[in-house]
């Protein structure tokens, strides 16, 4: 009000209406000036007697009374610019309008001298913004319902006019009522969102055009892409749900392959969710034969894929294998990349042990294929399995950045479960090279992915090397519980090989504790169970290991011939097993076995798993300052 005083009366008035906020405040004086309530005389201001001023002064009533008084030609920008609430300039009001251009730039000069738009210099044309959101809101809020979705329809032209976001143009169809556009326009926004890897956006998208699908068959695909995106971020009730919602519409369907298609994802669902591996390789096996009996090859592979994927988890390595190979022969006569990038990835994974070089090649096949296809869960995935080979071939650094990586990519896309892996996987490095602190948080992390996804796999394999981790640090009584866990949901899920090494490992920590009875139980228990395994496997070294120990207590001369055959077994897979057991037993066994123990000092003394790993490394120096004592 200038160098005026402003009376108590009016203060008093003001405060009590709008309690200081600046908007009101502003909007309030306007209100009063434009109503004669408030007016200038020369110098100073003078105001209407306090019973004079209006009653009704919500920030609504103010907005809409000062609408009211503008010119009849101004509504119809105003209406229109308020259904936008945004920034727009006057080409997209010729645009949507039905107006001259004279006739828009007086409506528009109104309402800027209302102080109602306000110009913005940021771009080469005249452009304006509303001077509040608040202020468009009321307007917008005001107008009749069809009206408002008459203007809500003007925009969503213009903007579709004009290659707007299809989410903006989506939104403004939704609100018009025009649930085809909806539909149309948020499913091209989903595909947008995905190649951001915003996994997040897309699934809010999808879940908007499925409540606008024009058709049954349009619900059904979008409800197929919901299923895939959740089953991709780990939440497989989600995912589950929604193959059996997509189900009821494709099964019967004259095109059968679409439904075999979401019975393959629902079954690895069901798996990922702790499904055991006997009835999750049924359920598949028997879908493999309704893909045969319709020429579906792309499913039978996929199919098959899983299966190979199964059989590896029960302890067939070979069968896997032959599975894995048979896969990648379909794909490549179907020339289909995404399947050819899972049949490179499955067939590596069944390589590892046995030939790391052509593992590591097929690895950087897949990763070929899949970076032009900007799929975040595929590059996680195949990210994960390099770091996993570095890290059995001893390439640390590597390794770490692989895994790292990996925990970004699927970060940033919202994949849980392979965020949850990467974790994982750096936790099993960090334990390997001594960093036992990392190790404990990776761990917890991925725990907690495996908690949040529901996926029973990931929570098994983190649960056991929690256990291990526990163990390499002494805390026996907590690697006993945490073993105890391992084994039992290893052995619900059909994990044959975590559920042998997690039960070595208990009787292990039975035997730190006293309880030799309950380790020779176990140690017998194991002895079915490992008779047809012949190969090294994860968490042999613990199995091993419990073998060597009881014959070292019960005073048994074949402890150094155990000792001898474990590191046979590990040397060509496992050289980190093989350099655990040389720096557990070769204090106690080179006594009785001196060759063999300076052999495996010697072999083993510079490799990175001993000199990287403080624990490791310092039982190998003893070992090494006793055999040049002993020379």
């Amino acid at each position: 009000m200038a160098h005026g005083e402003a009376g108590r009366d009016l203060l008093a008035y003001l405060y009590r209406h709008t309690e200081g906020n600046p908007l009101h405040v502003a909007h309030l004086l306007r209100d009063l000036e434009e109503g004669g309530h408030l007016a200038r005389e020369g110098d100073r201001w003078r105001w209407s007697d306090l019973r004079e001023l209006p009653a009704e002064v919500t920030f609504s009533e103010v907005i809409e009374r000062r609408v009211a008084r503008l010119p009849v030609h101004c509504l119809p920008v105003l209406q229109l610019v308020a259904t936008l609430d945004r920034e727009f300039d006057e080409t997209f009001l010729l645009r949507a309008g039905e107006w001259e251009e004279n006739q828009l730039n007086d409506g528009v000069r109104c309402l800027v001298e209302a102080r109602i738009l306000t110009p913005t210099y940021d771009r080469d044309c005249a452009s304006y913004q509303f001077s509040h959101d608040e202020v468009a809101r009321v307007v917008r809020e005001a107008l009749p319902a069809e009206r408002r979705a008459e203007m809500h329809l003007r925009v969503a032209g213009a903007l579709a006019e004009s290659r707007a976001s299809d989410s903006l143009i989506a939104s403004h169809y939704e609100a018009a009522g025009h649930g085809t556009e909806t539909h149309r326009h948020t499913v091209s926004a989903a595909d947008a969102a995905l190649a951001l890897y915003d996994s997040g956006a897309a699934w809010a998208l999808l879940t908007v055009a499925a409540r606008h699908a024009p058709s049954p068959t349009a619900l059904a695909k979008v409800r197929v892409r919901l299923a895939e995106l959740a089953e991709a971020a780990g939440h497989y009730e989600d995912a589950e749900a929604l193959c059996d919602l997509a189900l009821s519409w494709y099964e019967g369907a004259e095109d059968p392959v679409q439904a075999i298609r979401l019975k393959r994802m629902r079954t690895l669902v069901r798996m990922q969710r702790g499904q055991g591996a006997r009835e999750t390789l049924g359920a598949l096996f028997a879908l493999v034969d309704e893909a045969t009996l319709v020429g579906a090859d792309v499913e039978r592979a996929a199919i098959l894929l899983i299966s190979s994927q199964m059989l590896a988890r029960l302890g067939e390595q070979k069968e896997s294998q032959q599975v894995a190979e048979e896969c990648l022969a379909i794909a490549e006569r179907c020339a289909d990349p995404v399947l050819l990038a899972d049949c490179y990835n499955r067939v590596a994974v069944a390589n590892l042990l046995s030939d790391a070089p052509r593992a590591r090649t097929l690895f950087d096949k897949a990763l070929d294929l899949i970076v032009p296809l900007r799929d975040p869960m595929r590059r996680t995935r195949t990210l994960n399995n390099i770091g996993i080979l570095d890290m059995m071939e001893n390439r640390w650094k590597a390794a770490r950045e692989s895994f790292t990586s990996a925990v970004e990519f699927a970060r940033t896309a919202g994949l849980t479960e392979h965020w949850g892996r990467s974790a994982l996987n750096l936790g099993v490095l960090a334990i390997k090279t001594g960093d036992f602190d990392s190790a404990a948080t990776w761990l917890g992390e991925a725990m907690r992915a495996g908690a949040e996804a529901q996926n029973s796999e990931l929570q098994l394999a983190a649960t056991y090397n929690l256990a291990n981790l526990a163990r390499d640090t002494g805390s026996h009584s907590r690697a006993r519980d945490t073993y105890e866990l391992a084994r039992d949901l290893a052995e619900r899920i059909g994990q044959s090989e975590i559920q042998l090494g997690s039960s070595a490992g208990l009787a292990l920590s039975e035997l730190a504790l006293g309880r030799a009875d309950d380790a020779r139980r176990i140690h017998e228990e194991l002895q079915p169970q490992l008779a047809p395994l012949a190969e090294w496997f994860q968490g042999r070294e613990l199995v091993e290991a419990l073998a060597i120990r009881l014959a070292i207590d019960a005073g048994r001369d074949e402890a150094p011939h155990l000792f001898k055959r474990a590191l046979a077994l590990a040397d060509t897979s496992d050289v980190y097993g093989a350099a655990v057991l040389t720096a557990e037993f070769g204090p106690v066994l080179r006594a009785s076995a001196p060759e063999v123990v300076e052999e495996a000092v010697r072999r083993y003394a510079d490799r990175p798993e001993v000199v990287e790993n403080p624990r490791i490394r310092h039982q190998f120096g003893v070992l090494i300052l006793d055999t040049a004592q002993k020379c």
